[in-house]
């Protein structure tokens, strides 16, 4: 009961942070258009606004984790959801100087799939590769088939991660700053798992960490081909008469 009143109340801690957060960052959205570019009050701002954007993230994934809700299924690409994560974080990517691999198969069959929680797990991923690699590193994102699975993956070659923290990189707060510490990597977990799922992690080569999300393509084709009920009791009605 008390592990419960602390999470109710963090939850309510953390909606009541959002409000000044948001409205700071606001402020120095308006300050940044009338302030020259290049110039030191300029760099100030855009400090403010990428910390802010950082614990409005922090806070996000807190709410997210605590308020996990059933999947709203609809066929949907995860090239797609792919594309539209790494727009997301395309000025990041152009910030920090990364270079993008990118290689999206262009036979990907649909799946029945939360669209808004999936685009969630791969930006997630993807934030968490971006404040692992050093400027002017690399990161590989990649879609294929396999196993009976869809897989998306997203590699970095930042520095190496000892086996023990890539092994508990899902398990909120359990890494260190130095690897992306916080819970946006247990929400993707939490998500998988939900769409009946995997989500692995592994070193290899250069790469020092690859987060591969599994999402299995049976599943998803039992549940497409699973018969209409409304359109079983119109049969059933139409015998009976």
């Amino acid at each position: 009961d008390k592990m419960i009143a602390v999470g109710e109340r963090g939850m309510h801690v953390a909606q009541e942070i959002r409000n000044p957060i948001t409205a700071i960052a606001g402020l120095a959205k308006r300050l940044a258009r009338d302030t020259e570019e290049g110039s030191e009050k300029r760099e100030y701002l855009d400090i403010i606004l990428r910390e802010t954007d950082r614990l409005e993230r922090v806070l996000g994934e807190q709410l997210s984790l605590a308020q996990m809700t059933k999947p709203r299924l609809k066929l949907q690409s995860m090239n797609v959801l792919v594309q539209e994560a790494l727009e997301q974080q395309s000025d990041e990517l152009v910030r920090r100087r990364v270079r993008l691999l990118k290689r999206l198969a262009p036979d990907l069959p649909s799946l029945l799939l939360d669209e808004d929680k999936i685009r969630q797990v791969v930006g997630n991923v993807l934030h968490y590769a971006l404040t692992s690699v050093p400027a002017g590193g690399r990161v590989r994102v990649e879609t294929r088939t396999g196993g009976g699975m869809v897989q998306a993956e997203i590699a970095h070659d930042g520095p190496k991660i000892p086996g023990e923290s890539l092994d508990r990189l899902f398990v909120p707060f359990s890494a260190t700053r130095r690897y992306g510490a916080g819970v946006g990597l247990a929400v993707a977990y939490q998500v998988v798992r939900e769409h009946g799922g995997e989500i692995r992690a592994r070193s290899e080569g250069d790469w020092s960490s690859i987060v591969t999300v599994y999402l299995p393509l049976r599943e998803n084709t039992d549940r497409r081909a699973r018969p209409d009920r409304r359109a079983g009791r119109t049969e059933r009605r139409r015998r009976n008469a």
